[in-house]
């Protein structure tokens, strides 16, 4: 029973305030002649619309019977009191207890006041129904037992192959009315059941069955429709074999026959068999799978798989498909890539007619076909005649074999196909085999292997009766490695199965280099196909305008051109194969031109460089660069004296701040060089820029800050700050000096001035000191060296080497005294002796001659007598020998046995040691060096350098390999959560490949029977379940490539390798990772660091097969 008011409120006619006010009523049955109050109901509160409420009675009298609704309250008799009532309706309500058969029944209560008059939407995770399985199988471990004995059980499972059983023999809502039991192959169904329930890769790092269904089927459909989809997970198809319904799926197998020319009918007109050939628009390269996904809350998701090379040769071909029954996206990847597969690699379908003898297959089976109009060559036929102990067959033609090893295919004595080795061939038709063929006979077919020539198998769709006694037979191309691409990612480049190569590979990524060659020019082409072809060429012809300057022929994906002149040229490049067929011609045209002069110099100048960058506004000829000559003023520049180095920009780094400087830019490539370009650079004075060369020295200090600020308000001056620091300002308010002590750390100078100096703080008297104008340093006292050498004037500098004095005396005896002997020498010489200075006294007589000679040398602090003096030229037929020869000029000879050779100075310029070591600070070598062994450090190679053993590098700057990496942000140290981009620029001119090496992210741990209320963790509650997830997405210029989620305790691996074909721009890589928990916890994932190679694509040196 419904009541109501239409209002409920009271009003202050005083005040106009609206209050709550009430209303009574009694709601009564007439049971046995008297009124029952069944309810006594009081409504309370303020509204203005109606407002009502149901009260259910139950025990009700016999029908008929009276109701009614007693009001208590007074009517009111004034607005001011709004309290009206109303009866709205009544409903009887009949209960009884009600039967669901073949159903599975959930009721649910809601409160509607949390839903109003919306009736929610409800979302159940069902198993589904209980089919019939084998008897021997556990659903739960996807194992069976023994030998199945062909009975059932019931169980639940979903495996496709039992569920597709339950819809063909229910009686109820399957097609068990219209087929029995025995009408399905139910020992097909076996055998694809185990290979839907084999483990495989799921692309998370985990297996998974191979096939699932968990379908959900609302509405009634078409029996064959739904036999279809359920078919289409199992990679199925139904036939009915003549006897019952069975199913061919996709799978690899064994062939049961071979068909050559000569076990088919021959039709009058036309060749034994005939093929047909998918149009280009079924060639898939792009599958979009839709499936439901458990990730996604079981809403439909897409699974995007494509074929990165065939979209780039044809465009993208897109294929959408609905995974039914599918909840795993492991599995709608296979499904794309089963797709993909099939269109890419299965293209052709072949009809023939065969008569009742060659009927050897049902649909379903795979055979071979050999037939040698298609092959370019004699593979097929009959034997004439067998020899067994000679193990010798006769065929019915001749055969040609090539080189390696080769098949014969015959068929045993139990009907099956054998393959056997050929030992030799004496004859054209004549073959000696490895092993004495067993069972076989005259007449017998007979298909060749050979080692450049694919068998070509196909799968058997149809037969029809002709009703003539033949029969026409329809196939289907079988691909048996495409289990492997599917299910492992496996690579495969199919064989030709052809000497015409129909089929021949393009040319790609065709790459020109030019190097110096005598006085002309050499060009080295390369390029690479995209699979290997047995016996593939190319020809080469490369045009001058309209002449051809060269034809070549060659086998390798390389090919040098030398004598070239300047000029334009067109390069074309085309596969041929060994029948001569001529593949698509690849055609790319570039010059050879004297290079032109800049047409601008961008200059960037600094405080202590200059950064310059040429600009040629033409297209520039192969192998352009710059070289770069400095000088101190125009005229130096433009004598090009001074070499900087040879670069596509520059920065010279050997600059002084607000100065002027030269620089001759030219264009060189492998034909010459331009005219100079001349562009004058003036570097800049900015003091904050300098302070930041020393800012790791001096630190950001509040004191350092206060510095800065007295330099900028104080034009003259000295300013101190706490004996931190002592800042110079001259009179024009120019900086002459700073010095920084950093409370106890190494100290930072740097001075920019006209004068500097060092005084004595006594007497102020200057030190040492620097004169910028006059570009002289002065120093006033001892100059201290490492060795403990002091040097304090000229005498310690002119002969610090020592050298070889003559005088001329009375006697020519030499001073027995030492002291003498130096004051003779400083008189005579004015200077100090040095070390190994060697003194020579000598007398002569009236008419010039010697008559006594003696010599001494100085070792520092004596004069000693040394053991050999040579003063003059010395000829010697034998061998001199000496502890110490000192030459005073120079020392010649043809050949220079010695010990160690040795340098003045110290440290020395240069040594060389008896062990070969050469020491040298500063070497010009002009000609060739030759060395076995070495290391060298900051060498620059200017030209071209030939390798001919092995590089190895610790790190290689340029276009080998380029590696980054990054870290993905950390949330409190719990879960990531963040984006990475990778840029590789397209700045080298030949094809490179992008590898990422794995990258594993994890979700953490479940945590069972945690339950949160008010934002807190409560008691345990039984049942409850919390998790992290953790979500990886991966896009390739903006397609994506990868998006996988883990659950808890979850590992998810991605690694990839992506061409980056030159010229086609930049590639940008995309890494996005979220964390989450199902119940609002906060997560806990991880991540490794990103890393990515850009690597250069090379096909020369290594093959796949």
């Amino acid at each position: 029973m419904t009541f109501g008011v239409y209002a409920l409120e009271q009003t202050n006619p005083k005040k106009g305030d609206r209050t709550e006010t009430s209303v009574q009523f009694l709601l009564q049955v007439k049971r046995n002649g008297a009124w029952s109050t069944e309810y006594n109901v009081t409504l309370n509160g303020k509204t203005t619309s109606e407002t009502t409420k149901s009260l259910v009675i139950k025990n009700l009298p016999p029908r008929p019977f009276d109701v009614r609704m007693l009001r208590l309250t007074d009517d009111s008799t004034t607005d001011t009191v709004q309290n009206r009532t109303f009866w709205a309706s009544y409903t009887e309500i009949i209960d009884s207890r009600q039967r669901y058969p073949n159903s599975a029944v959930v009721g649910m209560t809601f409160d509607s006041s949390q839903y109003g008059s919306q009736v929610p939407r409800r979302n159940f995770l069902i198993k589904g129904r209980i089919v019939q399985v084998p008897s021997n199988y556990d659903p739960a471990t996807r194992k069976y037992d023994g030998v199945w004995d062909g009975t059932f059980k019931p169980a639940w499972t979903d495996n496709p192959a039992w569920v597709l059983w339950d819809i063909l023999t229910h009686p109820r809502y399957g097609m068990g009315r219209q087929l029995g039991v025995d009408d399905v192959d139910k020992w097909m169904l076996y055998a694809m059941a185990q290979y839907a329930d084999s483990p495989v890769a799921d692309g998370q790092g985990g297996t998974e069955p191979r096939m699932t269904f968990n379908g959900w089927l609302s509405e009634q459909r078409r029996v064959y429709d739904v036999l279809t989809d359920i078919c289409s997970t199992l990679r199925c198809m139904p036939v009915y074999n003549g006897r019952r319904m069975t199913f061919v799926q996709d799978r690899p197998a064994d062939k049961v026959w071979t068909y050559t020319n000569g076990n088919v009918v021959r039709p009058v007109s036309g060749d034994c068999f005939t093929y047909t050939f998918s149009p280009k628009k079924s060639r898939y390269n792009v599958a979009q799978v839709r499936f439901t996904d458990p990730a996604n809350g079981w809403k439909t998701s897409t699974e995007y798989v494509s074929d990165d090379a065939a979209v780039a040769r044809d465009g993208e071909v897109v294929a959408k498909v609905e995974a039914f029954g599918c909840t795993s996206r492991g599995q709608a990847r296979r499904l794309g890539k089963y797709i993909l597969a099939t269109a890419q690699l299965e293209r052709q379908t072949v009809a023939f007619s065969v008569a009742a003898e060659g009927l050897r297959h049902i649909p379903g089976d795979i055979f071979q076909i050999e037939d040698n109009d298609y092959a370019g060559a004699s593979v097929g036929g009959r034997l004439l005649q067998v020899l067994p102990d000679d193990k010798m067959v006769v065929l019915d033609r001749s055969v040609e074999l090539p080189g390696g090893e080769s098949f014969l295919c015959l068929t045993g004595a139990d009907g099956s196909q054998v393959r056997v080795s050929i030992f030799s061939q004496p004859q054209p038709d004549r073959l000696v085999l490895d092993k004495r063929p067993e069972g076989v006979v005259e007449g017998d077919i007979w298909g060749l292997v050979l080692p450049k020539l694919a068998p070509r198998l196909f799968r058997c769709v149809s037969i029809k009766d002709k009703g003539d006694g033949t029969y026409d037979i329809s196939a289907v191309q079988h691909v048996p490695e495409k289990e492997s691409i599917v299910d492992n990612g496996a690579t495969y480049a199919p064989a030709p199965d052809t000497r015409y190569g129909g089929d021949l590979p393009p040319v790609e990524h065709l790459v020109l280099e030019a190097v110096p060659d005598s006085d002309a020019i050499q060009v080295r082409a390369h390029w690479s196909v995209p699979r290997v072809v047995c016996g593939l060429r190319f020809s080469l012809k490369l045009c001058r305008g309209e002449r051809v300057v060269s034809n070549a022929t060659t086998e390798d994906t390389a090919y040098r051109f030398g004598g070239l002149v300047p000029g334009h040229y067109t390069l074309t490049v085309c596969p041929v194969n060994q029948a001569g067929q001529r593949g698509a011609p690849v055609d790319t045209v570039f010059s050879i031109e004297l290079p032109a002069i800049p047409d601008r110099v961008d200059v960037t100048p600094g405080n202590f460089s200059v950064m310059l960058h040429p600009v040629s506004l033409k297209v520039t000829s192969l192998g352009t660069q710059y070289e770069f000559y400095k000088g101190k003023d125009e005229a130096e520049a433009t004598a090009m004296t001074r070499y900087l180095g040879r670069a596509t920009y520059l920065n010279d780094a050997d600059c002084k701040p607000d100065t002027d400087y030269w620089y001759a830019v030219r264009t060189v490539n492998v034909t010459g060089k331009s005219p100079p370009l001349i562009v004058k650079a003036h570097t800049t004075l900015d003091p904050n820029d300098i302070l930041d060369l020393v800012g790791d020295g001096i630190g950001d200090l509040d004191w350092v800050k206060d510095l800065k600020k007295q330099v900028k308000n104080n034009t003259a001056g000295i300013v101190l700050l706490n004996d931190k620091a002592a800042l110079v300002v001259n009179k024009d308010g120019r900086i002459s000096g700073i010095t920084v002590d950093s409370s106890g750390k190494k100290s930072v100078v740097d001075i920019l001035a006209d004068y500097f100096c060092v005084s004595d703080p006594d007497t102020l008297e200057r030190r040492f000191y620097y004169d910028a104008d006059r570009r002289i340093l002065v120093l006033q006292g001892e100059l201290q060296l490492l060795d403990g050498t002091t040097i304090s004037g000229a005498d310690d500098v002119k002969n610090g080497s020592g050298g070889v004095f003559r005088l001329q005396t009375k006697d020519g005896i030499f001073p027995t005294d030492g002291n003498a002997a130096t004051s003779l020498f400083k008189s005579s010489f004015g200077l100090s002796p040095g070390k190994d200075t060697v003194f020579t006294v000598y007398a002569i007589d009236a008419v010039g001659k010697i008559t006594h000679v003696e010599s001494r040398m100085y070792d520092g602090s004596d004069w000693i007598v040394p053991k050999l003096l040579v003063d003059g030229d010395i000829i010697a037929m034998g061998t001199i020998k000496g502890d110490r020869i000192v030459a005073g000029a120079e020392l010649s000879a043809p050949v220079i046995h010695a010990g160690t050779i040795t340098s003045s100075g110290n440290p020395p310029a240069f040594s060389l040691t008896p062990d070969g070591k050469l020491t040298a600070k500063n070497a010009d070598i002009s000609g060739n060096i030759n060395a076995i062994g070495g290391h060298f450090s900051h060498v620059t190679i200017d030209n071209s350098c030939d390798i001919q053993g092995t590089l190895r590098a610790e790190h290689i700057v340029g276009d080998i390999v380029k590696a980054a990496g990054g870290t993905f942000p950390v949330i409190r140290n719990d879960y990531v959560s963040g984006t990475l981009t990778v840029t590789i620029n397209d700045d080298q001119s030949f094809d490179r490949q992008i590898i990422v090496p794995p990258l594993v992210f994890a979700a953490g741990g479940d945590a069972q029977n945690m339950q949160v209320a008010s934002g807190q963790i409560t008691s345990p509650t039984k049942g409850a379940s919390s998790f992290s997830r953790c979500h990886l997405r991966v896009t390739h210029n903006g397609q994506e490539i990868y998006n996988v989620t883990v659950t808890g305790n979850g590992v998810g691996v991605f690694s990839t390798v992506l061409d980056m074909p030159s010229g086609r721009g930049d590639a940008v890589l995309q890494f996005t990772v979220e964390s989450s928990h199902s119940n609002g916890y906060t997560p806990f994932t991880s991540i490794s660091n990103l890393i990515v190679m850009a690597v250069r694509k090379v096909a020369a040196g290594i093959s796949i097969r």
